[in-house]
């Protein structure tokens, strides 16, 4: 259960910055713990670098197809940085709806047609610039009460700080230490001797493949679906 303050310090030991068993500057460590974050920022939005998933429910309320969700919304949860399933729950059962992209939803002539149960989810990620929230919709709305929504969702990003201590998977310590470390590398320049340099670069990249094969093995995945599928070029012009 390592704090952004340990995670920071190795990163600074690491490349040599930081004596072992030494304290960083103020201004060192807070630099680094925003790298550190710009970091946990940029893996919440690459699949195969997303820790985990997460599964809720949300109560439904009949005639209504569009809810906020976030920390204040009417689905209260941490704004969700993936929607990999969704299921439509009531006392029969539980049936999976079809996630889908805002040109299939925006289709349905009659957004607000009525239905026992719905057959798609929509998850809006455009963030309100009043409210700070995503929203969820789902067609055909449901006409009646006492059933939910069920989410399966990628791990939302965490800010860290530098005094709490987080719970991460076993071994993931390292390779955020030197992918960290990598991030650090332009920052300290000339400082850092250049076979560290060559040393960490090498670890980093072998960190960022150590944790997709982790996460491919804990969510049960091929491995190449973790990695981030480079743009096809486009077609030349006739």
């Amino acid at each position: 259960m390592p704090s952004g303050q340990v995670i920071v310090n190795g990163a600074l030991t690491t490349l040599g910055i930081l004596e072992q068993g030494g304290t960083p500057s103020t201004s060192d460590s807070t630099d680094a713990l925003n790298e550190l974050n710009n970091l946990w920022g940029s893996w919440s939005i690459d699949e195969g670098l997303i820790m985990a998933e997460r599964s809720e429910q949300f109560a439904l309320t009949s005639s209504i197809g569009s809810y906020t969700i976030g920390p204040t919304g009417v689905f209260s949860t941490q704004t969700p940085a993936r929607l990999y399933k969704a299921f439509f729950v009531n006392a029969g059962g539980r049936n999976e709806l079809d996630v889908v992209n805002a040109e299939r939803y925006y289709s349905h002539n009659d957004l607000s047609a009525a239905a026992v149960a719905p057959d798609e989810c929509y998850l809006d990620f455009n963030i309100d610039s009043v409210t700070g929230l995503e929203s969820v919709k789902i067609w055909p709305v449901v006409s009646v009460s006492s059933t939910f929504l069920e989410l399966l969702m990628g791990a939302k990003f965490v800010t860290w700080n530098l005094v709490t201590n987080y719970n991460i998977p076993p071994g993931y310590q390292d390779a955020i230490n030197y992918a960290l470390a990598f991030r650090l590398i332009p920052r300290y320049g000339v400082a850092v001797n250049p076979e560290i340099v060559q040393t960490v670069t090498v670890e980093a990249q072998k960190a960022e493949l150590r944790l997709r094969t982790a996460n491919a093995m804990n969510r049960q995945r091929p491995l190449e679906s973790m990695f981030l599928q480079p743009p096809q070029p486009a077609a030349a012009a006739r």
